[in-house]
């Protein structure tokens, strides 16, 4: 594999674990209001 291969991996795998974390986030902050949620 090239260095840009692997540099284009790591993006996507950042990426993917900053969405991650922020929908975590997002759920963690929905939880103690349900009626918020709206249509999910």
């Amino acid at each position: 594999m090239t260095n840009v291969t692997i540099l284009h991996l790591e993006t996507k795998a950042s990426k993917y674990w900053n969405n991650l974390i922020i929908s975590l986030l997002h759920e963690d902050t929905k939880k103690p209001a349900p009626s918020l949620r709206g249509t999910d």
